[in-house]
């Protein structure tokens, strides 16, 4: 009796691993869409590379700072006391990682402005693509991510930042900062520790940028939230206590500069409710230009001095907004049911 033969499907030439025209294609757009975000970044700032310094902190941070004037090994230690040997703490602002950068730049070019200005020039075009990989990591849709991500590129807010060599604190922090934030969210998706280590890492060099990094275990908190993960599990596993600790010990190291160099008086120091005050009128300050860049200026308009004491419930509406009416308004739209962040 003779056997059936059986049919086998025909082989393919196709590897499992092999990537499809599909994936192919979706590769190539995002590269392409990272070039153009890059080139947004680069391009509309190509003037300042033939800039010069400014009066403003510059020549306390480079132009008179000569303990940035030679690359030693005992320079670069003086940089990071905080009892300075070689010369004053600029503006006794603790940014030890920012006067690197310009140790390390005067060794090449001496005081020729435009290395520096290619440095605050890239550091803002890398952030850029940082922030569009970090909008990723929440979960936001490609083109969402682009279109925030360049309008982050192109934003007048950010001029001051990149032009003016000695704001390289603030693009250099916000490079560290969104290094940190990515590294956190690798680390609550995969648990693998060597992401929270280099995370820790990036904070630390952030904090050593500018200290405006202390806010960052916030923000890594509102990650956590609008992702959905409980409150409660940071208490059940501290992920975040040794950010908040970093923090704290910053927070010290910049009152101690601050009030060392005069920076904080003791009359000044009291009014706690009025710097409250002050810190929530800039807050709004910058969301309206945010909203709507028009008339900036190199000057920022300081918050108005309030005359005697102010109405407790009308002072405290500033301070308590941003701070909690505003988190929680928008964590209660992103985790609301049947939202989806993608």
């Amino acid at each position: 009796m003779a056997r059936r033969k059986r049919h086998l499907p025909a082989k393919t030439n196709l590897s499992v691993d092999e990537p499809s025209a599909e994936g192919r294609l979706s590769w190539r757009w995002t590269l392409l869409g990272m070039v153009a975000l890059a080139l947004l970044a680069f391009l509309p700032f190509l003037p300042v590379l033939r800039a010069e310094f400014l009066d403003w902190d510059d020549p306390y941070y480079i132009t008179h700072n000569f303990r940035i004037h030679q690359l030693t090994w005992a320079n670069v230690a003086d940089l990071f006391r905080l009892n300075p040997q070689l010369g004053p703490i600029p503006n006794g602002q603790y940014t030890p990682l920012v006067e690197l950068s310009l140790m390390i730049e005067h060794r090449l070019v001496g005081l020729q402005p435009w290395l520096y200005h290619l440095t605050n020039v890239l550091l803002h075009m890398a952030n850029t693509l940082l922030v569009c990989a970090f909008l990723r990591k929440l979960r936001a849709d490609r083109a969402w991510a682009w279109l925030t991500a360049a309008l982050f590129a192109v934003h007048p807010l950010h001029v001051e930042s990149v032009a003016w060599i000695v704001e390289r604190k603030d693009v250099l922090c916000a490079f560290f900062c969104l290094g940190a934030m990515i590294l956190y969210l690798d680390f609550r998706a995969t648990r693998k520790t060597r992401y929270v280590v280099a995370s820790l890492v990036a904070a630390t060099c952030a904090l050593l940028s500018k200290p405006m990094a202390v806010t960052l275990p916030a923000v890594l908190l509102l990650c956590d939230l609008y992702l959905g993960r409980p409150l409660s599990d940071q208490w059940k596993r501290p992920w975040l206590a040794p950010f908040a600790a970093l923090s704290l010990l910053f927070t010290a190291i910049t009152w101690h500069t601050h009030a060392s160099y005069g920076i904080i008086r003791a009359a000044e120091a009291g009014n706690v409710f009025q710097n409250m005050t002050m810190a929530s009128w800039n807050f709004f300050w910058f969301v309206g230009k945010t909203l709507w860049p028009l008339g900036l200026s190199a000057y920022v308009p300081a918050a108005p001095e309030a005359s005697g004491q102010p109405a407790a419930p009308a002072a405290a509406a500033p301070v308590v907004a941003p701070k909690t009416v505003l988190p929680s308004a928008i964590a209660q739209f992103y985790l609301r049911p049947g939202h989806s962040a993608a």
